[in-house]
């Protein structure tokens, strides 16, 4: 489940003490090169990351040129924070909270 490793497993490796090389070996898959290519994203970064950032840059560069309303809206996320806040009161209060 780690998506930034390959586990290989080989029973050809070298053998030596406690086993040597045999077994399950972790590969690095990401930030194997050099600079400029390996400092960004950074090491904690999982694969995939960089496409969603590139992507969400994307969507509010064209919304802002194209002038265009995205989602969520300013009172999209208002409303969820309302909502939130009314939960929080409610389990501090042990009443329901009507919206």
């Amino acid at each position: 489940m780690d998506l930034n490793y390959l586990e290989l497993y080989t029973k050809d490796a070298k053998d030596g003490a406690y086993g040597g090389y045999r077994g399950y070996t972790k590969i690095e898959c990401v930030n194997r090169y050099p600079a400029p290519a390996g400092i960004f994203p950074g090491i904690k970064a999982p694969i995939g990351w960089l496409r969603g950032h590139l992507g969400s840059m994307y969507a509010f560069c064209d919304a802002v040129i194209n002038n265009k309303a995205t989602s969520p809206s300013f009172d999209e996320g208002a409303y969820v924070q309302k909502i939130l806040e009314s939960a929080y009161l409610s389990d501090s209060e042990g009443k329901e909270i009507y919206l």
